[in-house]
């Protein structure tokens, strides 16, 4: 667990900071300007590729490998290429969004509450991750088998997001 914190650290800072910038009107200039929006989408979707393929050619680690975890930087690169969740802001500021005379207070707080419940979702994600490595680490095929499951999942997404 405490290995996916530094991958954790890049998706939610970065997640916060384009939601500060969402909120101060980074979403107008995505309305403006669709070909960034269709440009960010493509990068995204090379990514998720090249995660599925990271998938399908991970072998199964044993009880002392240590597995070299995401980092930072990854996380970085997820949120930033990930057009749903700045839509998603988008549609959050335009929704519930209600200036008033200290809208930067507004913005910042809106922002810390969306990030805070996305670090709670993803401490469980990671503690329900770190439980189920114990098992795949004692299963070589079950681990092959989720990888694959994991890659093809991966891959429809990617297709999906191509074909919109």
């Amino acid at each position: 667990m405490r290995q996916s914190m530094s991958f954790i650290y890049g998706l939610d800072g970065t997640y916060f900071l384009l939601a500060v910038s969402v909120g101060l009107g980074l979403g107008q200039f995505f309305q403006m300007y669709p070909l960034v929006s269709s440009v960010i989408k493509s990068i995204g979707i090379l990514y998720i590729f090249y995660l599925a393929y990271r998938f399908i050619v991970a072998t199964a680690p044993t009880q002392n490998q240590i597995l070299e975890p995401f980092r930072f930087r990854d996380g970085m690169v997820v949120q930033l290429t990930n057009t749903k969740g700045i839509i998603m802001l988008m549609v959050m500021f335009s929704e519930f969004f209600i200036p008033s005379a200290d809208m930067i207070s507004d913005i910042f707080l809106m922002s810390t509450v969306l990030v805070v419940l996305n670090f709670m979702a993803h401490l469980m994600w990671v503690t329900f991750g770190a439980a189920i490595q114990k098992v795949l680490v004692r299963n070589p095929s079950l681990f092959k088998t989720q990888n694959y499951l994991f890659s093809s999942m991966m891959l429809a997404v990617g297709f999906w997001l191509a074909a919109r």
